[in-house]
């Protein structure tokens, strides 16, 4: 399911890199970009349904639960973790 989303939000991410590096991005490019992020999370919701309706038929709906919080809470600790090591590495500058 990750590389699933991953590939889905490729073009999100070139999209924003290149507006980011653009000199003078008009409102078109602006509004191509957030078209296409917003599209990029509706594909990753249906993949995550479709992904859960398959656990579902397998898996306890107490074990799906378990499962779909156990994920949100590595990511959530996985992403401080990250934003705890940039602020170590400006506090050593």
């Amino acid at each position: 399911m990750r590389q699933k989303k991953f590939e889905v939000g490729r073009e999100c991410r070139k999209l924003s890199k290149e507006i980011r590096h653009k000199e003078n991005p008009t409102d078109a490019d602006y509004n191509k970009v957030i078209d296409e992020c917003l599209d990029v999370e509706i594909k990753e919701a249906q993949l995550e349904k479709e992904y859960f309706e398959r656990f579902k038929k397998i898996l306890s709906p107490e074990k799906v639960y378990k499962y779909r919080n156990a994920e949100y809470k590595f990511v959530r600790n996985f992403m401080k973790s990250g934003r705890d090591n940039k602020k170590e590495e400006k506090q050593k500058k």
